[in-house]
């Protein structure tokens, strides 16, 4: 009897051991760890910049495929006071300049391509807008060489072009705002030889909501009724209404899906033909940020400044929901595999905003179950021109994470901030 005892002790403290040996690697294996890896100055007079790879694709896009390596090497592509500059290295040292001909400027999401268009007069009436003299759109490769260009004139009574080069050596797409906002005019030029044709224009309420990181697709509202997709042809693929009065538009990196946040906030999850895949009331107010994990499978919005929701795209199941009624939640990015989701937050106040611009910054990591992981404050406002940042550019600092999910980058006022993620007991 006393053996039998004695084997069923020994028999539960076995188990009792595997289930904290097991409970000890569960634990590990949820840790989040953020190694700063490197922290760097923003030149003075930066408009935009990319971190390119040896293919000229982004590093934080999809279409890198060695991330790692590339940001060994820090090769960072700025415009800076009108000029395309490259900067390399650990110092950032700048190793190439080319002039660029045109007082817009703007890279594509995937880095390849630069748009740029000269020739904009304002009009002498002082009026605000610009005349109708024709402006020159041009198209660049990612090493600063012209790939094609057009002339087109402005409308009258024109105040804001907005430029999409689609990252694909073919396209861009020119948004067109004026007459104190009532007008809204779109164009998509399409890359023949050396020149860029109109593949389509609507000037009824028309504009870019999206567009794929890789080019293949560009999400359009259509004469403030239709959701439009094109290709990078300029070809329309699909059309769809929302049945709800539109507020903000996502595509996902590679275009398969699309989410919409709408009036009486609903998100809404759709495919790449347009088809309803789910829709999700929601709660918040006047705070429309998203993004897809790069490969696609998660969506996370902050449809209000205290709310997070995280869905799988395929299916547009809600998987998990987070409060803070104190933070004010902005940019968003998220791993794939891993599904850990990163936050940039500030304070939030429904009146007082000049306490939301002057507070800590704070990077929010949560697992894939919703769990809070983390909170590490990564900016504190000391300067104007800190100050500047947070209440004209992003009230919280932008963030962004590799294809791999291995590194993420936060861009403060004038410091890029890079991470490494460890998952787990990863060394």
């Amino acid at each position: 009897m006393r053996g039998l005892i004695l084997i069923a002790v020994i028999a539960l403290m076995t188990v009792a051991g595997l289930y904290a040996q097991e409970k000890d690697i569960t634990q590990e294996e949820q840790k989040i760890s953020l190694e700063l890896i490197w922290a760097k100055e923003i030149p003075e007079w930066v408009k935009d910049f990319v971190f390119l790879d040896e293919d000229g694709y982004n590093v934080f896009s999809v279409q890198c495929k060695d991330s790692e390596k590339a940001l060994k090497n820090k090769r960072i592509l700025m415009i800076q006071e009108g000029k395309l500059r490259v900067y390399e290295g650990d110092e950032m040292k700048m190793t190439n300049e080319i002039s660029l001909r045109g007082g817009h400027i703007t890279i594509s999401k995937n880095g390849r391509n630069i748009a740029t268009i000269d020739g904009l007069e304002r009009d002498p009436s002082g009026k605000g807008g610009y005349t109708a003299k024709p402006a020159t759109l041009r198209l660049y490769n990612w090493k600063g060489e012209e790939l094609a260009q057009t002339q087109f004139s402005p409308p009258a009574g024109l105040e804001y072009i907005l430029l999409y080069p689609l990252g694909d050596d073919q396209a861009v797409a020119v948004g067109l705002s004026g007459n104190e906002g009532l007008y809204h005019g779109l164009k998509i030029f399409v890359r023949r030889g050396k020149i860029l044709r109109e593949a389509f224009s609507n000037d009824e309420t028309s504009w870019v909501v999206d567009y794929a990181e890789n080019g293949d697709r560009v999400l359009v509202a259509l004469e403030n009724k239709y959701m439009v997709l094109f290709n990078g042809a300029g070809k329309e693929v699909c059309r769809y209404i929302c049945p709800r009065a539109y507020r903000k538009g996502f595509l996902s990196p590679k275009g398969n899906y699309i989410a919409e946040i709408t009036a009486g906030k609903y998100v809404m999850i759709f495919d790449r033909q347009g088809r309803l895949i789910a829709e999700h009331h929601v709660q918040g107010q006047g705070n429309y940020y998203a993004a897809f994990s790069p490969d696609e499978k998660c969506l996370c919005v902050t449809p209000g400044p205290w709310r997070v929701y995280f869905f799988e795209t395929k299916t547009g199941k809600l998987l998990w929901e987070y409060v803070d009624t104190l933070s004010r939640f902005r940019s968003i990015a998220v791993a794939p595999v891993s599904n850990n989701t990163f936050l940039s937050s500030t304070l939030y106040h429904p009146t007082n905003y000049s306490l939301q611009e002057m507070a800590d910054k704070v990077l929010v990591v949560i697992n894939h179950i919703g769990e809070v992981m983390r909170k590490d404050i990564v900016s504190s406002v000391k300067t104007a021109e800190e100050l500047e940042f947070y209440r004209w550019k992003s009230v919280a600092p932008p963030l962004r994470i590799t294809p791999d999910g291995r590194f993420l980058l936060v861009r403060l006022p004038n410091r890029l901030l890079l991470y490494l993620v460890k998952n787990g007991g990863e060394r």
